[in-house]
This record gives C-alpha cells, structure tokens and sequence, in this order.
C-alpha cells in the first residue's frame, strides 16, 4: 500500500485527516476483502428455486441468455465492442465488469 503523509497548521485539519486516512485504510482493506469473497465464490453452483418449487441449476444456461437477461436489469450498463475495437472501462465504484467473451 502507498505510504500517504499529509501534515497541516490549520486548527481542525488533524482531525479531519486522521478521519482520512482511516477511510483510505477501511477502503484497501475492503477492496482486499472484496477480491479474497470473489475468488472463494469460484466454482459455486448456483441453484434457483422458484415460487412455484422448480429448481434449476444457472450453469445450464447459456452465457448468452444469461447476458441478455442482465443487460435488461436497472443499474445495467451494457456496451458491445466490435471485434476490430478497442476500448477502455473508466468509472467509478462501487461496480463489477464482466467482460463476456462469447
């Protein structure tokens, strides 16, 4: 982790930074707990039940199904790129980017 010093002369300022760079520790420790979760949930079977009891297994379903259905979801941004493209994702957080390759 990047070593942050920050001094002031302004009366208050302590306070304020100290306050700061607990909230930069809290955010690398949760991007770290956040990364650790992610590679724990790998190879997790998800099984849906609905109202009516049927149960399925989500690994049955295609990837393009599934990425039609997330892309319809609010708070879904989806961006198709070309083959011959390039691109960058910039944004900010919180948020997870699938690039889907199918």
């Amino acid at each position: 982790m990047n070593e942050i010093k920050i001094t002031s002369k302004v009366e208050g300022v302590d306070d304020a930074m100290e306050k700061a760079r607990k909230l930069v520790e809290m955010t690398e420790a949760a991007k770290q707990a956040a990364g650790e979760l992610a590679k724990a949930c790998k190879g997790i079977k998800v099984t849906v039940e609905l109202d009516d009891g049927i149960k399925f297994d989500l690994s049955r379903v295609p990837t393009f199904m599934l990425v039609h259905e997330l892309s319809n979801r609010e708070g879904v941004n989806r961006r198709d790129v070309e083959p011959y493209e390039r691109f960058k994702v910039k944004g900010e957080g919180p948020a997870i980017v699938l690039i889907v390759e199918d």
